[in-house]
C-alpha cells in the first residue's frame, strides 16, 4: 500500500515506515493507493486518487536509410517518377537531420499523405 497526497499542486508519496500504520497517514491527509502507476500518472480529485491516461508518444525515431528505402519500395512507379523529379522531395529528404527520422513528426505525416502512404505501411515495410 502506498500513501499519497497533493501538496502545492504536486503529487507526493509518503516514505514507507514500518512504525506508522494506515491511520497515521490518513490522519495526515494521505490517501491509500494500491496501484502501480507512477506519481506522474496520478491526481487527486474531490478527495479521491484518479489514475490519469498515459500520454501519447510524440516521437518515434527510426534510421533514415531504412525509412527512405521503405518509401521507395512502397511507391508506385508513377508516384516514384513524379517524386524523384520533384526538388521539394529531394530537399525534404536532404533536410532530415542526422541519421534518424521522427515518424510522428507533422512534416513526415504530410509527406506520407502526399505520397499516398500510411505510417502503418512504412512500419510494416521497415520490419521486412
Amino acid at each position: 500500500m502506498r500513501y499519497i497526497r497533493k501538496i502545492d499542486g504536486a503529487m507526493k508519496e509518503a516514505p514507507a515506515s514500518p512504525f506508522r500504520g494506515a491511520s497515521y497517514y490518513l490522519a495526515n491527509g494521505f490517501l491509500a493507493y494500491s496501484g502501480t502507476l507512477t506519481l506522474s500518472r496520478l491526481d487527486i480529485v474531490d478527495g479521491a486518487i484518479v489514475e490519469l491516461p498515459a500520454l501519447e508518444a510524440t516521437e518515434e525515431w527510426v534510421e533514415k536509410r531504412p525509412f527512405v528505402s521503405a518509401i521507395t519500395a512502397l511507391l508506385t512507379d508513377e508516384v516514384k517518377a513524379a517524386l524523384a523529379e520533384s526538388w521539394q522531395t529531394q530537399a525534404w529528404i536532404a533536410k532530415l537531420p542526422g541519421d534518424a527520422v521522427n515518424l510522428l513528426d507533422a512534416e513526415v505525416s504530410a509527406f506520407l499523405t502526399a505520397a499516398g502512404l500510411t505510417l502503418e505501411q512504412i512500419r510494416a515495410e521497415m520490419e521486412v
